[in-house]
């Protein structure tokens, strides 16, 4: 009856639910027959799956949620999205553990940084940095982020006069990057040189929008040609994720103290899983673009002209750009001798451009299940506190390494 009640009546399991059902009282007319035996062991078979289901139930972890703590994000149609409250809280947990719960703060422009920007310098002396990144550079899951970090140890070397402001978009990339950088960097801010901080796939991703309200939530990427109809009609967008993002204070405290664990019927799930079979095939391990034509193309013309376009500003007016790959969970804990994939892109581009590079990598030394144990979330691809502060540091010293701007 669960089964029936759970499914709806159009449903191929409402009817095997009847069918189940109708067969049952057919084999209560059969007890104390000749047909006893069959109906027993048929009856065992029967019982064995609420059982499995059951046992399963049992066996599974709690659901795992996240979200924000107020209606604090809207889209934005320059930098895909644009946070709209200043101390914002963002909780994640996953198998009945916290993952983090972390307060966050946003300064007047609107990025996650604890000093507000100025347009112009305060002198000519300073070198300012302008940093583009993704989630791990924006870390809204940490106490202090990366260019705050980085910002502090800026202030805490008197040999310095360095300043950074940090443009990371938590899930962005290199559109939402040139739209930025095109519509708010460019006109408004005095700077000398720019950090981009690059994960594997930022320079493949589309634009990232996000809208957290009371009433509604998504979150995901879209095609610029797709914006008109996020503002009609998002709900037509198949990219878009519209799980629940809203949360009070009082509705993260009870979902990190008491996990939700809905029964959803896992033995089911799995036996549609095994008999849809998997679409993605045997892995591949991705390979990396042998020459600056073939990345182009694999990133995409318009995503690799608008980072070109960049790159070809900040030549032309003399501003210096550095280019720094960000490691994922993934890429250290398989990494071997051969650089990843992601390194030897990294390094394609740096060379073709003659661009200062930081290897990001090299920073996490040692047993690659070790440094990702230590440096990394539990059940996040994230970076934790200590591995930020470990890549800033690095990030610190290598800036440290570059020539004097000339005046």
């Amino acid at each position: 009856m669960a089964w029936v009640l759970s499914h709806g009546s159009h449903s191929v399991f409402f009817k095997l639910g009847w069918l189940l059902m109708a067969i049952g009282l057919v084999l209560t007319t059969q007890v104390k027959t000749k047909r006893s035996g069959w109906v027993v062991s048929l009856s065992i078979l029967m019982w064995a799956y609420p059982l499995g289901e059951l046992a399963l139930y049992i066996k599974s972890t709690p659901r795992g949620a996240t979200g924000f703590n107020r209606a604090c994000a809207q889209p934005d149609s320059v930098r895909g999205y644009r946070w709209v409250e200043r101390d914002i809280r963002y909780f994640k947990t996953a198998a009945g553990q916290l993952v983090f719960d972390n307060h966050f703060a946003v300064n007047k422009q609107g990025w996650v940084m604890r000093e507000d920007y100025q347009y112009k310098k305060p002198d000519s002396l300073t070198n300012r940095w302008m940093l583009f990144g993704n989630s791990f550079s924006a870390g809204i899951m940490l106490e202090t982020n990366l260019p705050n970090r980085l910002q502090e140890l800026f202030d805490q070397d008197t040999a310095v006069n360095d300043e950074v402001y940090s443009f990371a978009v938590d899930g962005g990339g290199i559109m939402n990057w040139a739209q930025t950088f095109q519509h708010e960097v460019v006109p408004d801010y005095e700077f000398d040189g720019m950090i981009f901080c690059l994960f594997e796939d930022n320079l493949y991703r589309d634009l990232m929008v996000l809208q957290v309200t009371e009433e509604t939530s998504y979150i995901g990427r879209i095609k610029p040609s797709e914006w008109d109809q996020l503002q009609s009609d998002w709900t037509k967008l198949e990219n878009l994720d519209q799980s629940k993002l809203y949360w009070g204070d009082a509705e993260i405290q009870s979902a990190i103290n008491h996990p939700h664990k809905p029964f959803s019927w896992p033995l089911k799930t799995q036996m549609l899983s095994l008999l849809k079979g998997s679409k993605s095939g045997s892995p591949q391990q991705r390979r990396a673009a042998s020459n600056i034509d073939e990345l182009q193309q694999k990133i995409g013309s318009d995503k690799f002209k608008l980072f070109e376009q960049m790159l070809e500003w900040c030549k032309i007016h003399g501003k210096q750009v550095v280019l720094a790959s960000v490691p994922s969970r993934t890429g250290l804990m398989n990494r071997q001798s051969e650089k990843t994939w992601h390194q030897k892109e990294m390094e394609l581009i740096a060379g073709h451009y003659q661009l200062p590079y930081f290897d990001g990598y090299e920073v996490f030394e040692g047993n690659s299940e070790e440094v990702v144990e230590h440096y990394w979330l539990y059940h996040d691809g994230h970076w934790n506190q200590a591995g930020s502060n470990l890549y800033a540091h690095g990030l610190f010293k290598f800036l440290g390494t570059l020539p004097a701007k000339v005046e």
